[in-house]
Parts: structure tokens; C-alpha cells; sequence
């Protein structure tokens, strides 16, 4: 299973990048480097987009890349790949917000073999609202089955969307209970997104941890929600 990683370099700047920055990486990403009414925007997100990374300073209202930043969307999609890589590459130059501008874009390849379980890190996960209740109850980690019904179901929509049929019995997503977690509201297009932050583990065949690694965990993966941290390659 190979795993493909488009890496974005901007330049520094002194301007203070809001916490809550989603909303910029998804503007830069649609409309300025995929266009306008693109054939990826509000569908089912083959690919994740990280956080920025490389920021020196975290203030009240936000965070400082003087030295520059880092940014990173993952896909086990060779056509995604592509697509966003070449369309990404016209755009160096272009600005992201707050005085970060494009510097240049680079990609790296993974390839996962041999591995059959696998406890992670991911920017927070959203798993949408409890189809179950009258109110308003985003799913999290303190839904326990559902949370991973809702992960499992999520995945077999984006492998199958690539080609992949996985049988539900032959794998398991789930938080790990055994580290750290928490509730984390995120804003997003006028709304609170309640999701769980911290690890997560995932068994099955190297091509489930591979998949999973490159579309990330959960709803909105395109979006910033459930994108993993980066596992060491043997």
C-alpha cells in the first residue's frame, strides 16, 4: 500500500495566524489551488490535510511562523496525488493568508508492509451527529461503539469509493482508552464541531492501516478533522 504525502513550504511572516485557521487552509486549497466548483469540494474526501506546523510562537489570539511554515495533505490515491501535485506546483507564489505566501511543494512516498495494528495520533476526529438522538449529540469518544461503528462505516465509504471492499469483520478503528482524551469544540462554518482528540488504534491488514493513514479518520477529513500524525516507515 502506497501512501503519498504533498508537503507546502511558505515563507515566514509576523502576522498572527488565528487559532482557529481551517477555514484558510480550505480556501487556499478550494477554490485558489483546485478551482472553483472542483470535482473534490463538499464530497466524500479521498485525502487529509494536516495542521500547519513549525510555528514558533503560540499568543491568546493565534500562532507565529516567522520562520516559515509547513503544511502537509496525505492521499493512497495515485490520480488525487497527481492532481493536487501538479495544480498545487502552479501556485507557488500564491498566499495562503495572514502574509504566509507559497514557497515551494515537495511529496514524499510511503509504503506500508507487514504491519497488522497500529495506536496513533490524529488532529481531532468528527464523527457528525448521533443519528439516534432528538438533540443536538455529536458523536465522540464517550459514545464507545458508536464512535467506532461511525469510523469503521466512514472508511468502508472512502476504500470502497477507491476500489477497496474491506469486510467489516476484518478490521477494527477505535479510540484508545488507554491513552488520554478529550472533548475538543472546534468553529467551523458558523457552528461548534464537538470531536475527540488524541490516539486511536486501528487493526487489520496493511492495506486498512494504509488507507486509513492516507484518508485519515472520520468525517471531514479534507477539512483538517482526523488527518494522522506521521508513523516511522521500517
Amino acid at each position: 500500500m502506497k501512501i503519498y504525502t504533498i508537503k507546502y513550504y511558505f515563507y515566514g511572516s509576523d502576522q498572527i495566524v488565528p487559532k482557529n485557521y481551517e477555514e484558510l487552509l480550505l480556501h487556499f486549497l478550494h477554490p485558489i489551488i483546485l478551482g472553483e466548483n472542483n470535482e473534490y469540494h463538499d464530497k466524500t474526501s479521498l485525502y487529509s490535510v494536516s495542521q500547519l506546523y513549525n510555528s514558533t510562537k503560540t499568543t491568546n489570539t493565534g500562532f507565529l511562523f516567522n520562520k516559515g511554515a509547513i503544511w502537509k495533505i496525505r492521499t493512497p490515491s495515485l490520480e488525487v496525488f497527481k492532481d493536487f501535485y501538479l495544480k498545487s506546483k502552479n501556485h507557488i507564489g500564491k498566499e495562503l493568508g495572514c502574509g504566509l505566501f507559497l514557497k515551494s511543494v515537495d511529496f514524499y512516498k510511503e509504503e506500508i508492509i507487514g504491519l497488522n495494528s497500529i495506536t496513533i495520533g490524529t488532529t481531532p476526529i468528527f464523527l457528525g451527529q448521533n443519528e439516534n438522538s432528538d438533540k443536538p449529540d455529536h458523536i465522540t469518544y464517550k459514545h464507545n461503539e458508536l464512535s467506532t461503528k461511525k469510523m469503521k462505516s466512514v472508511f468502508m465509504t472512502k476504500s470502497h469509493k477507491l476500489g477497496y471492499y474491506i469486510s467489516e469483520d476484518d478490521f477494527n478503528i477505535e479510540f484508545d482508552h488507554n491513552s488520554p482524551l478529550r472533548i475538543t469544540p472546534i468553529p467551523f462554518k458558523g457552528g461548534l464541531n464537538f470531536s475527540t482528540k488524541g490516539n486511536i488504534v486501528i487493526t487489520g491488514s496493511s492495506d486498512v492501516i494504509g488507507l486509513c493513514y492516507g484518508f485519515g479518520i472520520g468525517l471531514c477529513t479534507g477539512s483538517g478533522f482526523g488527518c494522522c500524525f506521521d508513523i516511522k516507515i521500517k
